[in-house]
């Protein structure tokens, strides 16, 4: 698992080596996002995280790197063989999106970040990649796969596949 992590940040670095015009210093976004989450270890024997959900908001404090916060909602489904059940959980969490490559709102940026997990019952870190590209003069779509882990008894792991919307404000986009 290392090494494909290893791989796709690499890949990643050598793929944002393109353009990069767009200076997002002063710069401002928020949205929204709609997902899947795969469980990874032995506590999703039975649980399995499902849909989340959350908002988005990020502040450009120079030209490449934006810093911010989120707010999601992650669902969870029980399954103890005799009964089974289901529970939402607030994630917050404090992230930086780091430009790789971003030209008129098309880019390609990482994301990581750490917060609060379950409300607060536990401490995590995630990071990933964010794709997006506009549909109108300050809105963009964006794709974004994630990897969580969460501290915990079990040290519980994630990947979640989200897709959602930006919509720039601020510092004249």
């Amino acid at each position: 698992m290392k090494k494909l992590l290893v791989l796709a940040f690499a890949f990643v670095f050598v793929a944002g080596g393109s353009a990069f015009s767009q200076d997002l210093e002063g710069k401002m976004k928020a949205g929204g996002y709609l997902g899947y989450s795969i469980g990874m270890g032995d506590i999703f024997d039975i649980i399995d995280a499902s849909f989340n959900f959350g908002g988005t908001f990020h502040y450009g404090i120079n030209e490449k790197m934006m810093i911010g916060g989120e707010l999601g909602l992650q669902s969870y489904d029980y399954d103890f063989g005799f009964a089974s059940s289901s529970e939402t959980e607030l994630n917050i969490l404090g992230s930086i999106l780091y430009a790789m490559s971003y030209e008129d709102s098309r880019g390609l940026m990482l994301t990581g970040g750490a917060g609060m997990y379950g409300g607060f019952d536990a401490f995590g870190i995630n990071g990933g990649i964010v794709y997006s590209f506009p549909v109108a003069e300050t809105i963009q779509l964006y794709g974004m796969p994630r990897f969580h882990i969460i501290f915990d008894d079990e040290t519980p792991m994630m990947i979640t596949l989200s897709a959602g919307a930006f919509f720039d404000f601020g510092d004249s986009y």
